[in-house]
């Protein structure tokens, strides 16, 4: 358990907004599908937070570690008429249905530019990690057919959200999760699509693991 910790307060250190509790419940999650077929998929990696958590649980198993983000880099941002900040990055499409206050902006985002490149200090991060795939994109750009653990964390608007929904919940094998970041947190299009997704009858019922990461098993 002491190494465990160790690794989450490592992880810690690494910008990004995932709690220390959150990171405890996917590093149990990803542990405890080993035994599953299938690889582990993360959509919105930033620098590294939960990337690296999930690449600890896994790096002894088969799996393949899929780590999917756009990585904006500065010059990408623009601020909009009300005051927020949104990005488009060159060739891809932008976080068109979630915006960021002026205010954690400054706070939270630019500092982490000041350090370098985006995608840079990512690579630096899960470097200790071979089985780790980086895709720059959305999850569109998956293409593993068999995912034991998926984790979304990418747009928080409804569409987005639901696009990799669809992207990803067919891939899942019986067994599998299916997790959702910000989760019953303030984010109406994330709730919206975990209220969607109880229609679908290949997933049971899902569990609010942490304040803010909810969790559902494929049947």
């Amino acid at each position: 358990m002491k190494n465990v910790v160790g690794m989450i307060e490592a992880a810690m250190l690494i910008p990004g907004w995932t709690p220390a509790d959150e990171l405890l419940a996917l590093y149990a999650l990803a542990l405890g599908t080993s035994s599953l077929p299938g690889d582990v998929v993360e959509i919105g990696s930033w620098c590294g937070r939960s990337s690296v958590v999930l690449a600890e649980a896994t790096q002894h198993s088969h799996a393949v570690l899929y780590c999917v983000d756009l990585w904006p880099e500065r010059q990408d941002w623009y601020q909009n008429t009300d005051g927020s900040w949104s990005f488009k990055a060159v060739g891809q499409q932008g976080y068109g249905q979630q915006t960021v206050w002026n205010e954690p902006f400054v706070r939270d985002i630019e500092p982490v530019y000041r350090r370098g490149f985006l995608i840079a200090q990512f690579h630096a991060n899960v470097a200790p990690y071979s089985h780790v795939g980086v895709l720059r994109g959305t999850s569109s750009a998956v293409y593993t057919q068999s995912v034991r653990l998926a984790f979304l964390d990418g747009d928080h608007g409804y569409d987005a959200v639901m696009n990799d929904v669809h992207a990803l919940s067919w891939r899942i094998v019986k067994g599998g999760w299916l997790c959702f970041d910000d989760a019953h947190s303030g984010y109406e299009g994330v709730d919206r699509a975990i209220a969607k997704l109880a229609e679908d009858s290949t997933f049971g019922h899902g569990v609010q693991l942490t304040r803010k990461l909810w969790a559902v098993q494929k049947r």
